[in-house]
C-alpha cells in the first residue's frame, strides 16, 4: 500500500475538468482526508457537479484546511455546496482559510450560504472551524452583503472577514440595510473572535463595473459600534467615496 506525501496542489488558470479531478481525490481516502491541506486551483470554473464533489472532499477531510478559490466561475450552485462541505465538516482540529477572491459568487451564492447557515442555528448549532473568509470583488451586491453578514454571525470562530468592493454605486437608501448588516457583526459579543474585517472598496481595475464598496455614509452606523466592540484589532473601511 502507497502512502502519499502530496500536501499541496496548485493549478492555477487550467481550464480542466475538475469534477474529474475531485472524484480522483474522493476515491484516494489517504489524500483527500489525511494528506493533502491546501488547494489552490485559482483562474478555473467549477461546476455545480464538482462543486458537489469538492464539498464532500471538505465535509470529510481532517487535514485539507486552505482553499484558496480566487478568480473562479462558479456554476448555479457550486459555491453553496462547496461551502455546505466545510460547515459540515467535524474534524476538531481544523481551521478553514477560505479565499474566494475576485470570483463570481454574487447575490445567489451568498443566498446559498445563508440559507445552510439558517439550517445550522434552527438546530442550535454553531459554526467553529472557519477562522479566515475572503470573499472580496464577488459581485455579491447590497443583499449579497447582507446575507454573507447574517452567514458570519454563525460562525464565532471567524477572525477575519473580508467583503469589499462588492456595492454597485448605490444612493444611501439603498445602501443602507448592507452598512446595518456590517454594523451587527461589531455589536457587543456577536463575533467574539473577529480580530479583522476590511470592507475596502479599492478599484480593482478601470473597466471593473464593481469598482467601490460604494457604502459611504451607510456605515457610519459600523463606525460608531467601534465605540462598544473589544476585540475588533483591524478595520479597513478605504475607498468608499462613492455613493451619496
Amino acid at each position: 500500500e502507497t502512502t502519499t506525501r502530496l500536501e499541496s496542489l496548485t493549478c492555477l488558470f487550467c481550464n480542466m475538468h475538475f469534477d474529474i479531478v475531485f472524484d480522483s481525490l474522493l476515491t484516494n481516502a489517504d489524500l483527500a482526508e489525511h494528506g493533502l491541506q491546501r488547494l489552490n486551483l485559482g483562474g478555473n470554473h467549477v461546476s455545480q457537479r464538482a462543486g458537489v464533489i469538492l464539498g464532500r472532499i471538505l465535509a470529510r477531510t481532517s487535514s485539507l484546511s486552505v482553499l484558496l478559490l480566487q478568480h473562479m466561475h462558479f456554476e448555479k450552485g457550486a459555491f453553496a455546496e462547496i461551502m455546505r462541505g466545510v460547515i459540515e465538516n467535524s474534524s476538531p482540529d481544523l481551521e478553514f482559510f477560505l479565499d474566494f477572491s475576485h470570483s463570481n459568487i454574487g447575490p445567489t451564492g451568498a443566498r446559498g450560504l445563508h440559507e445552510i447557515t439558517s439550517e445550522k442555528h434552527k438546530t442550535g448549532e454553531k459554526i467553529t472551524r472557519i477562522r479566515r473568509l475572503l470573499v472580496p470583488h464577488c459581485e455579491l451586491g447590497v443583499s449579497g452583503v447582507i446575507d454573507f453578514c447574517s452567514a458570519a454571525l454563525q460562525m464565532p470562530s471567524l477572525e477575519e472577514l473580508h467583503l469589499g468592493a462588492n456595492v454597485r454605486n448605490e444612493r444611501f437608501k439603498n445602501a443602507m440595510p448592507a452598512g446595518v448588516a456590517i454594523k451587527r457583526l461589531l455589536d457587543p459579543g456577536a463575533m467574539p473572535n473577529l480580530r479583522i474585517l476590511s470592507v475596502a472598496g479599492a478599484v480593482a481595475g478601470p473597466r471593473d463595473s464593481w469598482k467601490s464598496l460604494c457604502l459611504k455614509n451607510a456605515l457610519l452606523p459600523a463606525v460608531k459600534a467601534l465605540s462598544q466592540n473589544d476585540t475588533l484589532q483591524e478595520f479597513d473601511i478605504s475607498s468608499n467615496k462613492r455613493g451619496t
